[in-house]
């Protein structure tokens, strides 16, 4: 249901699940997820800290958990979630993941600090079109002086 945009209809389905096996940590993250999309941050937030009760490594959650962070503009939390994934055993962190630090840091008005992370980014996967785009769109290093 959340891939067709049915987000309510997805939180009905996992909370079903729930009921079956309240210790799922991916039904939590997928909760946490169409939570976000629905903008129901708090609850949000709450479905990924149980998701991270049942495994404090799980660096989708914690990806997620920064996510939300961010779109609250709590950027120093939503960096901690980030560098606490970057370094969890059998991180899944991605190109994307690399971008989305770097816009924060964009928003948060750091884009030498952004840059890096692009770069990391395109490290990751040359072919992330977003990483250049978001590295394209940062001001010189010589204009942030």
């Amino acid at each position: 249901m959340a891939w067709l945009g049915r987000y309510d209809q997805a939180i009905a389905a996992y909370d079903l699940a729930l009921r079956i096996d309240a210790r799922n940590g991916a039904v939590w993250r997928k909760k946490a997820l169409a939570l976000k999309n629905l903008n129901h941050l708090a609850d949000a937030l709450s479905a990924y800290d149980r998701a991270l009760e049942i495994d404090s490594n799980d660096s989708q959650a914690l990806v997620g958990k920064g996510d939300v962070l961010s779109l609250e503009k709590k950027y120093s939390e939503a960096f901690a979630f980030y560098q606490r994934a970057e370094k969890a055993p059998e991180s899944s962190f991605q190109a994307s993941d690399w971008v989305i630090r770097g816009n924060n840091l964009q928003d948060s008005g750091k884009p030498a600090e952004a840059i890096l992370y692009y770069d990391r980014a395109i490290a990751l996967d040359p072919n992330y079109s977003w990483a250049w785009i978001g590295k394209g769109l940062s001001p010189p290093i010589s204009e942030q002086t």
